[in-house]
């Protein structure tokens, strides 16, 4: 009787346990939350607990869900429903089109201390209107001057109404991690409870970040710099996250002594430094801005080789960083007593963050998490994911509960652990893109399956004989790849239709850059198959075009003057003469 009576406990237990969500980008939660919704494991209306860095407050730019049934890509209801949802939303802007969708009520940001986003809401709730002009998301809210400050920076100034037909109002609450296990139970109340925890709770880093690591600058230094930026305390192993980052709490940055000459900052380092000021919140002293010089003085040379530079360092200061290995710890024994507060927890997540999530610490936070969640919930449950996530490739899941793979689809995401930071440049800072949308048509004429990818981004597996085809911006880079190998890179032309093979011969798919040395009177026309182009004479600036494209130049009366045609096999860089 004893072990029956263990057995149907545990069985009670195993049904009450919530189910776990495992996704690489934290968008993709969407679909699933909705799916639960559905089902009835989550009840609508319910509080999303979010452990995050950054708030994901953003509004979607775009609203049209009932578009899948006009779309003839997609193979079952499922698939459309997923896709469709994806598309309208971000990593930073998907927790309000859960409340649009009626699954929320109530958001709980709980922000960490090296994140400034939302201070001005510490111990606040403020109720967002959410509706629609013009078939477009907007919001309205009532809020103080400090308020309005911290939500300007959430939303875009054109997002921001007065007078708005409400179709869902959504509280945000926003707590301080130091206040969160006190206060936290106080804001859920009564509601079903989605725990939503991004891996990047624990450390946190960025594109701005990673662009610097790239440039030379080492680990120790960038925190450093951000540090400085931001006048925080040092996050150590020595730091107390259960209480507030206050002067006796704080260890601060040293400043140093001996002030960097004027002479210097303003040849060396100066563009840099005002870019980094700039983008921070806090007004510097010439002792801070002497201290964050004098810390980038030794690395002056490489941030001048690196394009961008001012760019990346501003994207740096704006985001929050922190990747201290010796302070998981400390931040996972307030994350743990803040969760332990919760009730009636259905669903919990988690996000593994490409770009953000630091890919050296990922293997290491994602066990304290899965740890975390079976001591607080115990075992049982069911984990949810998608095709294209590897769920046990962290080694963490041995222990985890009932494995329930979802085969809807591959989402397209990044692998935070596959993430190298020269792939930062090419997918962040690029200024080779352009922002004109073209179509490319990839074709694995080998004899084994490829895998294409948009950047750093796995798209699709393409089987031998087989091509696929991808609307995307003239300029991208693109590669096939086989496992770890490159097989293949090509930047995408400003043609409107490309064809890029793996292996063939054939060169119609390789851009040239022609520039044309004829008189100004002239008229250089070519026909590419969807109608004659025409440019003027004595151009000076380059035009991309493309093998086997025949150009010819004429004067005012229609005289041919010359002809080309093109030949890739020539190199990118080629001209066209004609007597002058």
């Amino acid at each position: 009787m004893r072990l029956l009576a263990f057995l149907v406990a545990a069985t009670a237990a195993a049904a009450e346990a919530p189910d776990y969500v495992l996704v690489e980008e934290h968008h993709h939660v969407l679909p699933h939350i909705l799916a639960l919704v559905a089902e009835g494991k989550v009840r609508k209306g319910a509080t999303l607990v979010h452990l995050d860095s950054h708030h994901d407050m953003g509004l979607p730019a775009s609203w049209n869900h009932d578009d899948s049934s006009s779309r003839n890509d997609r193979t079952s209801p499922s698939v459309s429903h997923h896709s469709v949802h994806l598309e309208h939303t971000h990593i930073n802007n998907f927790l309000l089109a859960l409340g649009l969708l009626d699954a929320l009520d109530h958001v709980i940001f709980v922000e960490m201390p090296w994140s400034r986003q939302c201070v001005d809401l510490h111990n606040r709730t403020k109720s967002l209107r959410l509706g629609f002009v013009d078939g477009v998301p907007r919001v309205a809210y009532e809020a103080t001057v400090s308020e309005q400050r911290a939500l300007g920076g959430i939303f875009e100034g054109h997002q921001i109404v007065d007078e708005l037909e409400t179709v869902k109002t959504l509280k945000f609450s926003v707590i301080a991690l130091s206040d969160a296990p006190r206060m936290i139970s106080k804001l859920v109340g009564d509601t079903d409870v989605i725990l939503d925890v991004d891996l990047d709770v624990y450390a946190t880093t960025s594109p701005g970040a990673l662009a610097l690591r790239s440039a030379g600058l080492d680990s120790a230094t960038i925190r450093r710099l951000y540090r400085l930026a931001h006048d925080m305390c040092v996050f150590d192993a020595t730091f107390d996250f259960s209480r507030a980052a206050v002067e006796s709490n704080c260890k601060v940055e040293p400043l140093g002594s001996g002030p960097v000459t004027v002479r210097l900052f303003q040849e060396d380092l100066r563009d840099v430094v005002d870019s980094a000021e700039h983008a921070s919140d806090i007004l510097w002293t010439d002792s801070r801005r002497d201290a964050f010089t004098s810390t980038l003085r030794p690395f002056s040379s490489d941030l001048k080789a690196s394009f961008n530079i001012e760019e990346k360092m501003r994207e740096f200061i704006q985001q929050p960083f922190h990747d201290d290995a010796n302070s998981l710890e400390g931040v996972g024994h307030v994350l743990r007593e803040t969760i332990r507060q919760l009730d009636r927890v259905k669903v919990v997540t988690a996000v593994r963050s490409p770009f953000y999530a630091p890919a050296e610490l990922l293997g290491e936070v994602e066990c304290k998490a899965y740890e975390l969640f079976s001591e607080v919930f115990g075992t049982g449950g069911t984990l949810l994911y998608h095709d294209g996530v590897k769920a046990n490739r962290t080694g963490c899941l041995q222990s985890h509960p009932v494995d329930c793979h979802h085969s809807v689809g591959a989402f397209r995401h990044v692998e935070t652990m596959e993430l190298k930071e020269q792939d930062v440049d090419a997918h962040f800072f690029s200024d080779e893109e352009s922002d004109v949308v073209v179509e490319a048509c990839f074709v694995n004429d080998g004899d084994e399956e490829v895998e294409i990818y948009w950047s750093v981004l796995k798209l699709e597996t393409l089987q031998p004989g087989k091509k696929t085809y991808f609307k995307t911006t003239a300029g991208s880079r693109w590669s096939f790849r086989r496992g770890d190998d490159v097989l293949k890179t090509v930047h995408i032309g400003r043609s409107a239709r490309n064809v890029y093979p793996l292996h063939g011969a054939s060169f119609v798919s390789r851009p040239v850059e022609m520039l044309f040395f004829t008189p100004s009177y002239a008229r250089i026309v070519f026909d590419a198959g969807d109608g004659e182009v025409e440019y003027e004479g004595d151009l000076t600036q380059p035009v991309e075009t493309y093998h086997g494209h025949i150009w010819r130049a004429y004067d005012a009366l229609g005289n041919l003057l010359g002809s080309r045609t093109v030949d890739a096999a020539e190199g990118y860089q080629q001209e066209f003469h004609t007597e002058l």
